[in-house]
């Protein structure tokens, strides 16, 4: 999906030191969000980072996948009903560089729940992409992995699960309702044996 009505945006933290390209091991992304990659891959890196003919991002808090091959993974430690993040993702001659890019989302027991592969161009632009992500309608979405071609992702959106129970009228407005249908019935009836003038 290119649009999560109803999600919370979670910015990308910033970090600003020379080891951001070689991270891997896991990063508090956010509370309740923990990020890692199987490969030395940028956390909070908001330098340039380039795209090849997809163009670059710059000054854009991101995280990016280091090498051609490879996963980012984003886990939540309470499920969540739909992801979703703004890519990019290397391409030279319209072919993505490496594996091709592959965003999905797995349930607690690393069942795959949906994923899509990634193709678009942006013409070379600078800062830009697309918006893609998953809604699964209840909560469960525990982690979302983005791998291939030195994908790149900022501006998360997560879509909690719906907590709002749903309504169930109460007894005194059941019998006032009970109440009405039965006069309205009774006016139907009595509509029904008038004499037409």
């Amino acid at each position: 999906m290119t649009d999560l009505p109803g999600s919370l945006l979670i910015e990308t933290p910033s970090v600003n030191r020379p080891n951001d390209l070689g991270q891997s091991a896991p990063r508090a992304y956010a509370p309740g969000i923990t990020w890692s990659s199987d490969v030395p891959s940028a956390f909070g890196f908001h330098r340039l980072y380039g795209f090849q003919d997809n163009g670059a991002w710059f000054n854009k808090p991101m995280i990016g996948l280091g090498q051609a091959s490879g996963t980012m993974t984003l886990s939540f430690a309470a499920p969540v009903a739909g992801v979703g993040g703004f890519f990019n993702y290397a391409q030279s001659l319209g072919a993505p560089i490496g594996d091709a890019p592959t965003i999905a989302i797995y349930d607690a027991a690393h069942h795959l729940l949906d994923s899509t592969v990634l193709n678009f161009d942006t013409g070379r632009a600078d800062l830009s992409g697309y918006f893609f992500g998953f809604d699964v309608g209840n909560a469960l979405i525990s982690s979302f992995e983005m791998s291939g071609a030195y994908i790149g992702m900022s501006d998360l959106r997560v879509l909690a699960a719906d907590t709002t129970p749903a309504q169930v009228p109460e007894p005194a407005t059941l019998v006032l309702a009970g109440g009405a249908l039965m006069v309205m019935r009774g006016m139907s009836r009595r509509q029904r044996r008038l004499p037409n003038a």
